[in-house]
């Protein structure tokens, strides 16, 4: 029956109004001159899908992806291009770049914007700053900082497949600038969320409960998965393409990009936990207080991010890990039942959150519903299973 609600989410659409620089809408206007001083048009490439790169010379991590950024010039896909802008008005001559150019032999297009333009048009207050834009001219994916050369392939592909369902949502994230920069690294700002999230998770998962023992080893459950996540959602890029990161070894302490890197942080979180649980006893007990703890860590997190589905997931993650949490302190549950009501009451809540996102899916029902229905689904099974068990 919660599937149902799919049928009555906002259909995907080209996106109506004036031009924004965000996702799901129409992106700006750009004419500026390239290094022979020839005006180039972004509507020049209308048809194409274009990856549209913001830099600086004297930008550590702009640096560290420019031969990412050659190697794709060299081997683009038909129907795709590539443009780059240097923010000429904030460098420190407008020489600077031409020189930075010439010492590596950089030959991928590049625009100046002496004038600070398109910086401002397309509002770019950290560098590198990457727009995908579909053929359509719609802007389908906005990533603040560096990419490697497969998330670049990745993030085209999809622009080049259909145009992003406009983004109306206004989260915490909305109100804080894209990214931190860190030195040679570039956080976004969602990671910082993640981090409270996860401080979050390690303190509650630490405190909930009477044994000592149990308590420690939802702790350490806490932290196997945060860095069994961190670890597998890197990994699978770098075993794809290691001569990018041995070529660019700044590459390793980006954030990780891309389309794999959430089927291989789940992989590299799950496989590091329960490897750290192959010696705990009472593995129920500590995943009865890990999971309440994570669901709202994982809250915690969501609420940096402007995406509909990611905002709306924090309010709804917050709600079913206190909830969680209530059902543990209210009873005296048998070791397995917690574990159970925070997969049932998180389903509920990703399936809900996962309403305020549009879907151009049959009937608005979309794999992110289905998965949250099948793991709730299963859970319940086994724990009525369970029970039966004398």
């Amino acid at each position: 029956m919660l599937l149902l609600g799919g049928a009555f989410r906002p259909a995907g659409a080209a996106p109506e109004g004036p031009p924004r620089p965000a996702v799901g809408h129409r992106a700006p206007a750009l004419e500026l001159a390239d290094l022979s001083g020839r005006p180039v048009s972004l509507a020049d490439y209308q048809g194409r899908a274009v990856f549209l790169n913001f830099w600086a010379s004297w930008c550590g991590p702009c640096r560290a992806e420019m031969p990412e950024i050659e190697r794709l010039a060299a081997s683009l896909p038909p129907g795709t291009a590539l443009l780059t802008v240097n923010l000429t008005a904030r460098e420190a001559s407008p020489s600077a770049p031409l020189a930075y150019l010439a010492e590596h032999g950089y030959s991928f297009p590049v625009l100046l914007d002496p004038a600070d333009e398109a910086g401002a048009r397309f509002q770019v207050a950290s560098m590198p700053t990457s727009l995908f834009i579909s053929p359509e001219g719609v802007i389908t994916a906005r990533v603040a900082g560096p990419l490697s050369y497969r998330a670049m392939q990745e993030y085209l592909a999809a622009a080049a497949a259909n145009p992003a369902a406009p983004q109306t949502g206004r989260g915490l994230g909305s109100l804080l600038p894209e990214a931190v920069s860190l030195g040679p690294a570039v956080l976004p700002t969602r990671a910082v969320f993640w981090l409270a999230g996860l401080l979050l998770a390690y303190v509650l998962a630490g405190r909930a409960g009477p044994v000592p023992a149990v308590a420690e080893s939802a702790r350490d459950l806490v932290l196997n998965l945060a860095v069994g996540g961190a670890f597998g959602a890197k990994l699978l890029y770098v075993l794809l393409d290691p001569g990018a990161y041995v070529r660019s070894p700044a590459l390793l302490l980006t954030f990780p990009y891309g389309a794999l890197a959430l089927p291989g942080a789940l992989a590299g979180g799950l496989a590091l936990g329960l490897w750290g649980l192959r010696r705990v006893p009472d593995r129920l007990q500590v995943w009865d207080r890990t999971l309440p703890a994570l669901l709202l860590g994982v809250g915690v997190a969501a609420l940096g991010s402007p995406a509909p589905s990611e905002w709306a997931l924090g309010p709804a993650l917050l709600a079913a890990g206190l909830l969680s949490l209530l059902a543990q302190t209210r009873s005296a549950p048998a070791a397995g039942q917690g574990t159970v009501t925070a997969l049932l009451l998180g389903a509920l809540a990703v399936a809900l959150a996962d309403l305020a996102r549009p879907s151009g899916a049959p009937a608005g029902v979309t794999a992110v519903q289905l998965a949250a229905a099948l793991a709730a689904t299963l859970a319940w099974l086994w724990w009525r299973r369970r029970e039966k068990v004398p």
